[in-house]
Formats: C-alpha cells, sequence, structure tokens
C-alpha cells in the first residue's frame, strides 16, 4: 500500500497546515520557556559565584587589614621596648661615664667649670643662664630650659664634628682633644637632664674627690 504524502482535499490541506503551524509555535514556545529556564539558572549561578567572590574578596581585605593592624602593633611595641632598653642603657652605662665631675658642675648652683678648650664658646652665656636657671627654680614646666639647653649642646657637637671632618682633609687633628670636647659637652646635657630628678645627684667621681683626704 502506497503512503500519500498530501492531503485527499482541499480541507483535508487546511487542517493539516494548520496543525503544523501550531506544532511549530508549540515547539517554539516550549524551547524559549526552555532557554528561559536555563538562562534563570545561568543567572541564579552567576550571582551566587559574585556573591561568593564578593565574600571572599571582604574576607580577604578583612584578614590584610587585620594583619597590617598587627604589624602597626608589633612595630608600635618593639620601638616602645626599644626606646626603654635605650634609655635604661642610657641611665645606667651613658650618664655615669660623662657625667661632669663636682670641680666642673656644681649642682647646688648650676655654675659649669669649662675647659679652656670651650670656654669661648658662642653659647657659653646662654647654657649657663639657663643651667643657673634650672638649678634656682628646677625645671620649667613646659621643659623650656632643657630644651634649649639640647638644642644648643646638639648644634655645638655638630659644629665640632664638622669642623674636625673638613680640618682632618688639609691638617692634623688633635683627636684626644676633639673627644673631650665632646665628652663634656655630653656630659652639660645629662647635668641639665639631671634637675628632673627630686635630687640631683654628682657623679661617682666627684663623690669620691669630696670623700678623699685632701692632698
Amino acid at each position: 500500500m502506497a503512503w500519500q504524502h498530501h492531503a485527499s482535499t482541499a480541507a483535508q490541506g487546511d487542517a493539516y497546515g494548520v496543525a503544523a503551524v501550531l506544532q511549530a509555535l508549540a515547539n517554539k514556545e516550549l524551547q524559549d520557556a526552555q532557554a528561559a529556564i536555563l538562562w534563570e539558572q545561568a543567572r541564579e549561578l552567576a550571582m551566587k559565584n559574585r556573591l561568593t567572590q564578593t565574600e571572599t574578596l571582604q574576607q580577604l581585605r578583612y584578614l590584610q587589614d587585620r594583619y597590617k593592624e598587627q604589624e602597626r602593633e608589633l612595630k608600635r611595641l618593639r620601638n616602645e621596648q626599644g626606646k626603654k632598653l635605650m634609655a635604661k642603657r642610657e641611665q645606667e652605662v651613658l650618664v655615669p661615664a660623662y657625667a661632669l665631675d663636682f670641680d666642673q658642675f656644681d649642682p647646688a648652683s648650676g655654675q659649669i667649670k669649662w675647659p679652656q678648650t670651650l670656654s669661648d664658646g658662642k653659647d657659653v652665656e646662654k647654657i649657663d643662664r639657663f643651667m643657673q636657671q634650672l638649678a634656682k627654680t628646677g625645671p620649667h614646666k613646659d621643659g623650656l630650659y632643657l630644651e634649649a639647653i639640647g638644642t644648643l649642646v646638639d648644634r655645638w657637637q655638630d659644629d665640632l664634628r664638622l669642623g674636625v671632618e673638613a680640618r682632618s682633609e688639609n691638617e692634623m687633628v688633635d683627636w684626644q682633644d676633639y673627644f673631650e670636647q665632646q665628652k663634656f659637652l655630653r656630659g652639660v646635657r645629662y647635668a641639665a637632664e639631671s634637675f628632673n630628678s627630686p635630687k640631683p645627684k654628682a657623679s661617682a667621681n666627684a663623690v669620691n674627690r669630696r670623700l678623699s683626704p685632701q692632698s
């Protein structure tokens, strides 16, 4: 029996055509619906991925911020510890080593007996005046006198260093004399800072000198 590939009547042909169109429309709507579902699923996955990435990024930033905070805190603690150790070393080692003898500095009056190599310095008069004021009234509430003496001594030491460096290129330098000058100026600074203590103390050398029998 042979198959017929066409309608036997015009009405049947119209019916076949309408059915084919409806089937095609139904298939398209089904495909569109499936595509919409797949698109929605893809969009939802993309949103979840972005959300996960955002949360991960925020967590990483939080961890980085915490790490930086911890590093800053550790650095601050190291600096504080270093300053405390330096201050302790200065009080235990440097202050006694550089302290002026009793015949060089009188803590009761603030009088400094300058060595001949420094006695004509341009800031001697200012340092003497500030030191005697410290001995008379104690440290200024704003640290004015101590700061002034420290600034003058630092500048003087720098000038000595620069002068020696310049002279050493063309002439012989008495390094022993230079070191003695620097040592004395450091002692002047420590003498000024000693007024921060309730009772300024003379150096061990000064005490020994005062207790030793007169020759």
